[in-house]
């Protein structure tokens, strides 16, 4: 095994590939950005496997159930800032980036390589493709030993709140 696979928080992957204290680091925007400008290269990247990787909100059983409201109105949330995103572009990556503490052509080059799907498109998704991804997902989790059991992909997720 030449591999050994740690956990660092997100806050920490750029000073830790830095300073040689990691190899690789499997990372995200803004920090892809800037260990790219410090001359690290790209050895793969989601853009490889479209569709494999999704971001998810997470939400236990007795939550769900008992802040209904408020997860709803989290979802409208950000449903609302997407549309906002593609409808006041040059305003919301000036925002973006202020935040992410990078310059605005920095920022846009990142977040074109950024899938953030729109309200429809999770619903199409939910309806027609979350199920196979999550078969593949636990067929690959099986196969590297870190689960025994499938369980039904209907009963991982809620389309509730979309």
């Amino acid at each position: 095994n030449d591999i050994n696979i740690i956990n660092i928080s997100y806050e920490h992957h750029e000073k830790e590939f830095i300073n040689k204290n990691v190899d690789a680091v499997v990372t995200f925007e803004p920090v892809k950005t800037k260990l790219l400008k410090s001359g690290a290269h790209i050895i793969f990247d989601s853009t490889q496997i479209p569709g494999e990787i999704i971001d998810v909100m997470i939400v236990k059983t007795k939550t769900l159930k008992a802040k209904k409201q408020e997860i709803q109105a989290l979802v409208d949330a950000w449903y609302k800032s997407v549309k906002y995103i593609s409808t006041n572009t040059k305003d919301s990556m000036q925002k973006m980036a202020d935040y992410e503490q990078i310059n605005i052509t920095e920022f846009i080059v990142a977040f074109d390589g950024i899938d953030v799907p729109s309200k429809e498109h999770n619903q199409i998704f939910f309806k027609l493709k979350l199920n196979t991804a999550i078969e593949l997902m636990q067929r690959t989790l099986m196969k590297k030993h870190f689960i025994q059991n499938k369980t039904k992909p209907s009963s991982l997720y809620s389309d509730e709140f979309l």
